[in-house]
């Protein structure tokens, strides 16, 4: 009796030693992360937008309150210095008074200066003024942005600063086809930033102070794999997308001819394949699987016979 309590006790203590436990969800978790494939855009928020602000020239920006000017003045009236446009939209020159410039595109900016210097200087005078810097504006970033906050930039900052301030967009859940500006709750303008990945466009936008940059949900995505040169997810701009774009954007290599298209149908998986010359015009659904290929077939093949044979020939 007592050598078979020895038994069972050595039995648990031998088997209890060689477990160790999991927390199931942990596991799964990390197994989940590790093979998602990458989304297409998704190295765009690295902090390379976060780092400076744009002082590109912009012909479309208002002059506004807080924007750094450089004035030049010469002829009849010598005159140079950096002035601020003040809370009443003004700058102010000395021998002609306050001048009236918020509100002044960039591109009618020296035409308006040299006006208002000549109701007082009729004749010999010239004008040059550039915009040094614009104004510092706080903005909201809402939506699925990793750190959703208000963030500090400039009025002429683009939203991919703004938008890299915030962490970027939030993996498998956010959208990069319909980012939204928003103003006193209205939308005033969208983005897309694929076509800023694929064509390199991004429209130029001013700021204001409380604008909200909203970035909503995933509109749906499909995954490309096979002979591309990106593959992984790729998000489609509505609930259909035409092939054409896709294929655009992730750049099949010179010897992809086909495409195999896989949907799923309520319970039916559907499998078809086409030439890439077709792909204008064919739509694909959210949730489909793309399979570029080749099917390339050598138009001669080399043998070589090794040992005795009667051809003198290679085949």
């Amino acid at each position: 009796m007592s050598g078979m309590v020895f038994f069972l006790v050595l039995s648990v203590f031998v088997h209890g030693a060689s477990v160790s436990p999991i927390n199931p969800v942990e596991r799964s978790e990390d197994i989940a992360f590790s093979n998602t494939p990458q989304m297409y855009g998704s190295w765009l928020f690295e902090g390379g937008f976060s780092e400076a602000s744009f002082s590109g020239l912009n012909p479309a920006y208002k002059i506004s309150q807080g924007d750094l000017l450089l004035v030049q003045i010469w002829g009849g009236l010598d005159f140079q210095a950096e002035l601020k446009v003040d809370a009443q939209g003004n700058v102010f020159i000395p021998k002609v008074g306050p001048v009236r410039l918020a509100g002044v595109t960039n591109a009618e900016l020296n035409r308006v200066l040299l006006n208002a210097v000549k109701r007082v200087y009729k004749s010999n005078v010239n004008t040059y003024v550039t915009l040094q810097s614009t104004q510092k504006v706080k903005v909201f970033l809402a939506g699925l942005v990793s750190k959703p906050g208000l963030y500090e930039g400039q009025s002429a900052d683009s939203l991919l600063k703004f938008i890299d301030q915030a962490g970027g967009i939030r993996e498998s859940l956010g959208g990069y086809r319909q980012i939204e500006l928003k103003r006193n709750l209205e939308v005033i303008a969208q983005f897309d930033l694929y076509q800023f990945i694929s064509h390199g466009n991004l429209p130029l936008i001013q700021l204001l102070e409380g604008d909200v940059i909203f970035v909503g949900a995933s509109k749906g995505e499909v995954s490309i794999e096979g002979d591309v040169s990106f593959s992984g997810r790729y998000e489609i701009s509505a609930n259909n997308s035409d092939l054409s774009e896709i294929l655009a954007a992730v750049s099949p290599t010179s010897r992809a001819t086909h495409v195999t298209i896989i949907e799923a149908s309520g319970l039916e998986v559907n499998a078809k394949q086409i030439s890439i010359a077709k792909a204008a015009g064919q739509t694909i659904k959210a949730g489909a699987r793309i399979k570029i290929s080749s099917q390339q077939r050598p138009s001669s093949i080399s043998v070589e016979v090794l040992g005795e044979h009667d051809s003198a020939r290679e085949m």
